[in-house]
């Protein structure tokens, strides 16, 4: 099976992150920085592994709802997690989410998990 990874987030500077680090673990790394390049990309590309910001497009989008219709729309993607600045309360995590990251502390968390995956 093919492993492409999605990264969607507003920080420009982790796209080049993500992509220089799991290159070798991914066939594929995309990044977006909102939901609407997201959906592009979604749209050509059959995404398995998602990571989204909690909140996208100037705090317009929440990252938790965005993953919920992307999953129920494109059945390729066997994981999704949220990488969020703030800890997220676990009522505000859909059973779409499989995982949680805090900003920065939880990347090296992330990463080993994404390559595990």
């Amino acid at each position: 099976m093919k492993r492409v990874l999605l990264l969607v987030d507003d920080e420009a500077d982790l796209g080049s992150l993500f992509t220089r680090l799991l290159a070798r673990s991914f066939d594929e790394v995309h990044f977006a920085t909102g939901s609407a390049a997201a959906e592009e990309l979604l749209a050509r590309s059959s995404v398995t592994h998602l990571v989204v910001d909690s909140v996208l497009d100037s705090g317009g989008a929440l990252g938790q709802d965005l993953v919920r219709g992307w999953r129920r729309k494109h059945p390729s993607i066997v994981y999704a997690a949220l990488f969020s600045g703030r800890q997220l309360e676990k009522e505000q995590i859909p059973l779409a989410v499989d995982e949680t990251y805090t900003k920065p502390e939880g990347l090296d968390a992330l990463l080993t998990r994404l390559r595990s995956r």
